[in-house]
């Protein structure tokens, strides 16, 4: 405790004796100042020594706040954790549940079901237990007709088994008459061939012709397309224009017979962009098919397009210098070496391109291996006679 002040004390007693020199108060003051002065440094001891308690308190309390705030933390790791495993076990009850309840919903619409059935068994037991009431009294009958009813059993389970071997038959049958249509239809286009005599060029020609049925996806008929040989065992047909089937009445995929086989094939990547007609295509560089020109949505295109027949891909040439002939439809085109011929056809104004005999003929040549167009005239002569 800090000590008790006795300045008011010493104050009292020099009053009573009476006035003091100066001297004396300053003496007086000193010693009192100096009083203050130790209990001053006693207080501040005292607030010192209080002051490193409760800074020692602080410390103690921070170590001890540290301390829970760690196991706080550790605690609400543990506190996650289980609540994660707890979603994932909730998570799992529930897919558990919705299990249960489908299983419960099909056991439900099965059970109405099978209460469907009940009642009309149970419908069906009152009629015939309406019909035993009232022949109770006749056992003979009673027996006479279980015994039709079992002869009855038998008599259908019979003809059951006779149906069904007779539904086997039938099946077989059909295939039978199948495998025959098919036969007799290979016959009848085999049979549909024979030998042609033909003059050619003044010379007697015997052409052999025989007819066989075509196998795998057989395309559309249509019109307007082109078919080119590939070494004598594949033809690819492409483009051109059917009436009532196919999207829009055109076709614009590539369709591959090959020969040995004789099987149509669909090409996975032999699609291109637009639907396309009356246009010309070429056997080149033995397998490749080069398309030209033709009509494409009503319009008429100058297109230059290559199909490789070994990956079905598609490519459009880069046509450098020449002029480039206009488009056209209806057209011929024939290959020579490197060189493609394209003669005649119609311009975008339906007009012809063939001009009469014995005049000049215009045929644009196009340099497949550089691509380039040209001009080619031909003079074509008068018959003789």
């Amino acid at each position: 405790m800090p000590p008790k002040k006795k300045g008011k004390d010493d104050k009292k007693k020099g009053g009573k004796e009476g006035e003091l020199s100066p001297e004396d108060k300053l003496k007086q003051d000193i010693t009192r100042l100096e009083n203050e002065k130790c209990d001053l440094s006693l207080e501040l001891s005292f607030v010192r020594d209080k002051l490193q308690q409760k800074t020692a308190t602080a410390d103690t309390l921070e170590i001890e706040l540290l301390e829970l705030g760690a196991k706080l933390d550790k605690s609400t790791r543990d506190y996650v954790d289980i609540l994660e495993h707890k979603e994932t076990q909730l998570k799992g009850t529930e897919r558990r549940v919705h299990t249960f309840e489908q299983q419960v919903e099909q056991l439900q619409a099965e059970m109405g079901r099978m209460e469907e059935r009940m009642s009309t068994l149970i419908a069906e037991a009152e009629v015939n237990r309406a019909h035993l009431e009232s022949s109770a009294g006749i056992l003979g009958q009673q027996q006479q007709l279980e015994e039709a009813a079992r002869k009855q059993d038998s008599v259908i389970a019979r003809q059951e088994e006779e149906i069904s071997s007779l539904k086997g038959q039938i099946v077989a049958l059909q295939q039978q008459l199948m495998i025959a249509a098919d036969r007799t239809a290979d016959l009848t286009l085999k049979s549909s061939g024979g030998t042609e005599l033909k003059i050619l060029f003044g010379e007697a020609w015997l052409f052999g012709v025989s007819r066989q049925r075509l196998t795998g996806e057989v395309p559309f008929a249509r019109e307007g397309n082109t078919l080119c040989c590939f070494g004598g065992k594949l033809l690819v047909m492409y483009g051109g224009q059917n009436h009532g089937e196919g999207v829009g009445g055109q076709q614009r995929e590539v369709n591959p017979l090959q020969l040995d086989s004789l099987a149509w094939q669909r090409a996975v990547g032999g699609k291109t962009g637009d639907f396309i007609n009356a246009h010309s295509a070429v056997t080149v560089a033995r397998t490749k098919m080069m398309s030209y020109s033709g009509q494409r949505a009503g319009q008429l295109v100058e297109d230059v397009t290559i199909l490789h027949t070994d990956s079905m891909k598609w490519v459009t040439p880069i046509i450098r210098g020449g002029s480039a002939p206009p488009p056209r439809v209806g057209h011929a085109a024939a290959c020579c070496r490197d060189k493609v011929f394209i003669f005649g056809g119609l311009v975008s104004n339906w007009l012809c391109l063939v001009l009469p005999v014995p005049y000049r003929r215009a045929r644009c040549l196009l340099d497949a291996t550089c691509f380039t167009y040209g001009l080619c005239l031909h003079m074509v002569l008068h018959d003789a006679s």
